[in-house]
């Protein structure tokens, strides 16, 4: 007996489209999830009674910034593929139109994921200036941690998060997580509307088959 497929669709026919908008759903999920996760994180205090010393979360929050451009770079290449032509390009094409992400929409920027994923190259730019006042590589800045100045603190450490305004200086590039956030979350919206026009359109298609045979 055949089973029923867990969609409209028959599972073992779809095509590249709706598997590639499956797949940047599920990142999209995964890269705001873990931006809630740094928020939450970042408002975390413990205090140990016995000695008085109050800890905070510092290098988890640096994980999940990075996991979560990790996933929202994955979104960004299946719209905007780095080779625009040829067949990858022809597909980003075909899945913004699907989802009416237009040609310049905010997740093509790959700005941060570029500083995290060319690490070692943007270090070479920053200790180019050398030698030069260094703090630490990751630092988590809250309101009430520090009375040096922000310039300060900036031309001293190369990643730095905000956890009031969650934003994200690498090199002294300034980014907003929330920005991104709500980014991912208009690219998941225009995704599942994407999925419904994509049904749509094979329904139509199968209808159009059946009555011309």
């Amino acid at each position: 007996m055949k089973s029923e497929p867990t969609t409209p669709l028959e599972l073992n026919a779809l095509d590249r489209e709706y598997i590639f908008l499956r797949f940047a759903l599920m990142e999209c999920g995964r890269a705001k999830s873990i931006l809630d996760e740094v928020a939450r994180l970042a408002g975390l205090r413990e205090v140990d009674e016995e000695c008085g010393i109050e800890r905070r979360e510092w290098l988890s929050i640096f994980d999940n910034i990075r996991a979560a451009l990790h996933f929202a770079g994955s979104v960004s290449r299946i719209f905007f593929p780095p080779q625009a032509s040829g067949a990858a390009g022809l597909r980003g094409d075909r899945l913004r139109q699907l989802t009416g992400i237009g040609d310049h929409h905010p997740i093509k920027d790959r700005a941060l994921r570029n500083h995290i994923e060319h690490m070692d190259e943007r270090m070479d730019e920053w200790t180019a200036e050398s030698p030069r006042p260094f703090m630490t590589l990751e630092m988590t800045i809250d309101e009430d941690m520090f009375k040096i100045t922000r310039d300060a603190v900036e031309a001293s450490s190369p990643f730095l998060y905000y956890s009031e305004t969650q934003d994200v200086v690498v090199f002294g590039d300034r980014f907003n997580l929330s920005t991104l956030k709500a980014t991912l979350e208009d690219v998941r919206d225009r995704i599942v509307q994407g999925l419904k026009t994509y049904h749509l359109q094979i329904q139509a298609e199968e209808a159009a088959q059946s009555s011309g045979g």
